[in-house]
């Protein structure tokens, strides 16, 4: 999910060439460096069971900074009383994947799935909202 949406974010504003080929850089980085986490807090328990739970932890709070990251714009929206700095397709990809994945979490009765899904579709629905109060403003032609 992280991975798609910051794929997205990066190409959902103008950016240069350069700035892209600098995203698709860190965007590789990020996946290298998240597969090594992994497998390193994943080699350093002797119970595998710990491993997953620590594992579980660090994707929930993964998964809400992704879904609440649009939010860093909200200041801005309420300033500008627009969400012309904030992408629609972002935030509603973001609370999509939220709900789909809180049901799922409670067809399986699992509080790693339910948590941080619940909060992401709690942030998502706020996003939204903030499209509907304050609607993008079109630019002069």
């Amino acid at each position: 999910l992280s991975l798609s949406l910051s794929l997205s974010f990066s190409f959902s504003f103008s950016v240069s060439l350069v700035q892209r080929v600098i995203i698709r850089q860190l965007q590789l980085l990020a996946l290298f460096g998240t597969a090594t986490l992994v497998g390193i807090v994943y080699a350093s328990f002797s119970y595998k069971d710990e491993a997953i739970a620590v594992l579980g932890i660090l994707s929930n709070v993964l998964t809400i900074i992704t879904c609440g990251a649009p939010l860093s714009t909200v200041s801005q929206v309420f300033e500008m009383k627009n969400t012309s700095t904030m992408s629609p397709t972002i935030c509603f990809a973001c609370f999509l994947s939220s709900v789909v994945w809180l049901v799922y979490g409670f067809l399986l009765d699992d509080v790693f799935l339910q948590v941080p899904n619940g909060l992401g579709t709690i942030l998502g629905l706020f996003q939204l909202a903030l499209f509907v109060a304050y609607p993008r403003k079109r630019s002069p032609k």
